[in-house]
């Protein structure tokens, strides 16, 4: 009888054991899927810091809204930012990552440094915050649709 009690408790502890996957150092579970979604905001961060506006605008999808800018919008805007940019680093620390059928969000902190062409002469200026940037798998790729 004693057995038999202890095996379901045996059984029960090494699936509780087995939980998901995670990426190295963190609790991100680790799929296709989160890795997709990573690789994008990858060469986001790559194309910012190169600052190549094609590259970004390359990875965000025409349906893009956020805070009243949709993707014409961006197109137009963002060669401009890019342009008075200098250099650019940014730094993203990747809280969590959220992937439902095509819809994906990243919950990140960014720290970002750059060194800003003034008419006034050259300046540094540093901004960091806490920030989402949502996805919407389109035609097989994931592309940016809100949160830059």
């Amino acid at each position: 009888m004693r057995a038999a009690l202890l095996f379901p408790a045996l059984l029960l502890a090494a699936t509780s054991a087995c939980g998901p996957k995670l990426i190295p150092d963190t609790t991100i579970e680790d799929t296709p899927e989160t890795r997709a979604v990573l690789d994008v905001l990858g060469r986001y961060k790559s194309a910012v810091e190169a600052r190549d506006s094609g590259a970004v605008l390359a990875i965000v999808s025409p349906r893009y809204f956020d805070k009243n800018l949709d993707y014409g919008a961006l197109q137009k805007e963002l060669p401009k930012k890019l342009g008075i940019v200098k250099t650019d680093k940014l730094d993203l620390e990747v809280k969590d990552v959220h992937v439902k059928g095509d819809d994906a969000s990243i919950d990140l902190f960014y720290t970002e440094h750059y060194l800003v062409a003034l008419p006034a002469g050259d300046e540094w200026q540093q901004r960091s915050d806490d920030s989402r940037m949502s996805f919407r798998r389109e035609d097989g790729n994931w592309k940016i649709v809100a949160g830059l």
